[in-house]
C-alpha cells in the first residue's frame, strides 16, 4: 500500500486532531522526473507549529518515533468515517 493511497480512506478534515492521519508528500528531487508524485509518507498527529508538524509514524529513519516535518509537506488530515 503506498502512502498516498491514505488520501482516499476515511473522511477529510481541515484542521489536524490529535491521532488523526496525516499525509504527507515526499519529494526526492532525482527521482522526481522518473516516477513524478508517488513518493509520500503517512503518520499520526501529535503537535504543530508554525513551520512543522509532529508525527508518530514508522520506518521514520527506520524507527518507529515521533519525527518532525514541514507543514508545506502536508496533503491531508484524515479521520475514520
Amino acid at each position: 500500500m503506498l502512502a498516498k493511497s491514505w488520501l482516499e480512506w476515511g473522511v477529510p478534515i481541515s484542521a489536524p486532531k490529535l491521532g488523526c492521519v496525516v499525509v504527507l508528500e515526499r519529494k526526492d528531487p532525482k527521482m522526481e522526473e522518473c516516477e513524478p508524485g508517488w513518493r509520500g509518507h503517512v503518520g499520526f498527529f501529535l503537535s504543530k507549529n508554525a513551520n512543522e508538524i509532529s508525527l508518530l509514524g514508522g520506518n521514520q529513519l527506520d524507527q518507529v518515533r515521533v519525527h518532525a516535518y514541514p507543514l508545506s509537506s502536508v496533503l491531508a488530515y484524515r479521520w475514520p468515517s
